[in-house]
């Protein structure tokens, strides 16, 4: 079956896992898809809702204190989604979705751009020249809604700038030999023929 986890605020991951698996098996098959975010550990951590019911991080599932899953045991019905809540807005089972330079992102409430993108993505903030939010260039307070296409525009890397030492030296002959040329000063006649001094 196809699904959907979702880290809030943080990357989608779109799967396919057989049917019947659990939160940690989706978690599992994220964390093969994209290895940089911690799917399992975070499942067995944070707060997990699925379709908006919320579930057990252990095998027991207290229906008294509002669970109606596990994470470990409680097998997903196709089309429901998976959200792990990183952090909690008042959010209640479901995520604002936005790209950011065509990746998937959830996020709990809107928020400034700037913050999101610092939030979820490991773009330097020193190397953004621009963002354009759904083609229209945004200041980085400009919210980030449900649905929004967000476009960072970084600066080129500046050129690593060299040290007199590795800086190319400038070999002049003059007369057959090697002057530094440091020693060197051009002069230009009234006549427009140009003189060089060596200074030994």
């Amino acid at each position: 079956m196809e699904t959907k986890i979702c880290v809030v605020p943080g990357r989608i991951c779109r799967v396919s896992v057989p049917d019947n698996s659990t939160v940690l098996d989706i978690a599992a098959a994220a964390a093969r898809e994209v290895p940089e975010v911690q799917w399992v550990l975070l499942a067995k951590d944070r707060q997990v809702r699925v379709s908006g019911k919320l579930f057990s991080n252990t095998s027991t599932i207290d229906e008294v204190a509002g669970y109606r899953g596990s994470v470990q045991t409680t097998p997903i019905a196709p089309g429901e989604d998976v959200l792990i809540l990183k952090k909690i807005k008042g959010n209640d089972g479901f995520a604002l979705v936005c790209f950011i330079n065509g990746v998937e992102y959830g996020l709990a409430t809107p928020d400034e751009v700037g913050k999101v993108i610092a939030e979820v993505t490991d773009i330097p903030r020193d190397r953004i020249s621009k963002i354009l939010m759904n083609g229209v260039e945004v200041h980085e307070t400009q919210l980030v809604s449900d649905g929004c296409l967000v476009q960072v525009v970084l600066r080129e890397k500046p050129e690593p700038v060299e040290s007199e030492d590795e800086a190319e030296k400038v070999r002049v002959v003059i007369d057959g030999e090697d002057v530094d040329p440091a020693d060197i000063e051009v002069l230009r006649s009234e006549s427009g023929k140009t003189i060089i001094i060596v200074n030994e």
